[in-house]
């Protein structure tokens, strides 16, 4: 959007928000790109982890042996993990985690990027443990 002069001078006023709106904008797209990086270091680091983007562009889900152990979006505002059902309800009540994922799916919650790291680092770990505890990735020794 190019600024334009009023009839009241605001063309420079326009130009400030623009300006301001493209910063807000770039800070964010530049926090999200740090927590999607930590969450791809922490998850590259589980054993046969594998990062798709099997739903397009702009989707990025981590598996292992094909099952889904973390998602998110690339514009979006944290990390989908599985946890346990009880453990889902408790976050979501105590607002710690959003209900509302891109997954659907019993167990599947959002937490949001501002999770502090070791906490993160705890979630990803125990969604990639339920998945191989529920049989659905085989181990090597298959």
């Amino acid at each position: 959007m190019e600024p334009r002069a009023g009839a009241h001078g605001d063309g420079l006023q326009l130009r400030a928000e623009c300006i301001v709106f493209r910063c807000i904008r770039n800070d964010h797209e530049t926090t999200n790109s740090m927590h999607e990086a930590f969450a791809d270091r922490i998850c590259s680091g589980m054993d046969r982890a594998v990062r798709e983007q099997p739903f397009g562009p702009g989707m990025v889900v981590w598996t292992i042996d094909g099952h889904m152990f973390a998602a998110y979006t690339e514009t979006g505002d944290g990390l989908s993990v599985r946890v346990s059902e009880p453990e889902a309800y408790a976050l979501t009540v105590n607002g710690n985690a959003d209900s509302h994922t891109p997954l659907t799916g019993a167990g599947w919650v959002l937490i949001p990027w501002q999770t502090p790291p070791e906490e993160l680092r705890r979630r990803i770990a125990t969604s990639y443990d339920l998945v191989l505890a529920d049989g659905n990735a085989h181990s090597d020794g298959d």
